[in-house]
């Protein structure tokens, strides 16, 4: 009775060990043929045809732009303020390959640093002075996703074998290129991509491409069509933010400062621009000071110092709602008017 009992327990794994690895095969044929058929057309690193949706995916595509050999005169750097607003293909004609390196949540000093320690010297610095900025916060968060891109960077870089699990790995990703990390997607993922009606190759590339394919590269820039209501226009600056930049001031403001004295004393003009926003915004920054405090880190600093607000226009400008998609972000049209008129002002 035992062994017929344990010969059937054999007989039923041996046929779900069966079923696993037909289950397993029908499904890695399939999406390794999707996985290669995809590198073929877009290559083997991630295209930048989308825009990225979080900080990393902008990171790595400017690393990926340093590893192909790619330089640029310019760079632009500070918060999502900076990535609505400059537009390199205004500015480039003028400046040279302009870089908009302005990331959502991330101070300009936490970039700036990382630039340095890249070890980059471009010929123009557009450095953005917001509370933001000035947030020890920002400063955190820029400099956490900095060493995650460059730490997947220097894994994706070393051939160095370490042991049998290296080597595991090295042979895996070497015959299946859908296990690499690069080729990971989760549900949720496949489920933007059905929503949004996306090609699945680009999917398999990059996976923030969950929608149609654009053409060409923003360098950076992330456009949009989104028009402000009236009750935006009006929002306050948070609360909050200027709290935080107010009572951090002291330790944020001589980093910068000193940041940027660095980059000039090797020859880069650094110039300090304070980006326009929404005049619910803009009043409240003004209130707190801002417009002096941007004035004192260019004049420690040495850094030409252009007010974003003043060259386009003025309040008129702040106020008109078909510049701005939001209280804190400029659209299309405003980021257009707002890039030529930065333009003229450098020159």
């Amino acid at each position: 009775m035992h062994s017929s009992t344990s010969d059937s327990e054999r007989a039923f794994d041996r046929r779900a060990l069966i079923a696993f690895v037909c289950v397993l095969f029908a499904l890695l044929v399939p999406y390794e043929a999707l996985v290669r058929a995809s590198e073929r057309r877009y290559g083997v690193a991630r295209a930048r045809f989308p825009d990225p949706k979080t900080i990393s995916p902008r990171i790595d595509g400017f690393l990926s732009d340093l590893d192909s050999g790619r330089r640029y005169d310019a760079i632009a750097v500070g918060t999502s303020r900076v990535q609505f607003a400059i537009r390199p293909d205004i500015l480039a004609p003028h400046t040279g390959p302009l870089q908009n390196l302005g990331i959502g949540g991330v101070s300009s000093i936490a970039t700036l640093e990382w630039i340095e320690q890249l070890g980059l010297r471009p010929k123009l610095l557009l450095v953005s002075v917001s509370p933001m900025d000035l947030n020890p916060m920002g400063i955190v968060r820029g400099h956490r996703h900095v060493q995650r891109a460059g730490s997947a960077r220097r894994k994706r870089s070393t051939t160095e074998i370490n042991g049998p699990a290296d080597a595991a790995r090295i042979a895996t990703y070497a015959l299946l290129h859908g296990a690499s990390e690069e080729r990971h997607r989760n549900l949720g993922q496949w489920l933007e991509l059905w929503r949004d009606r996306g090609n699945v190759l680009a999917f398999l590339n990059n996976e923030d491409a969950t929608g149609p394919v654009t053409t060409g590269t923003t360098d950076g820039y992330t456009a949009s069509n989104r028009i402000a209501s009236p009750d935006e226009m009006l929002e306050p600056q948070l609360r909050n933010l200027a709290d935080e930049m107010i009572a951090h001031e002291s330790e944020t403001a001589p980093r910068l400062i000193a940041a940027i004295k660095r980059f000039r004393a090797r020859g880069t003009r650094v110039v300090v621009v304070r980006i326009p926003t929404a005049i619910g915004i803009r009043r409240t920054e003004d209130a707190d000071g801002m417009v002096e405090r941007v004035r004192r880190i260019a004049q420690a600093s040495g850094a030409q110092l252009i007010d974003g607000l003043a060259i386009v226009g003025g309040d008129a400008f702040a106020s008109d709602r078909r510049n701005f998609s939001d209280a804190d972000h400029m659209n299309s049209t405003g980021a257009a008017l707002f890039s030529k008129a930065l333009v003229r002002a450098l020159q």
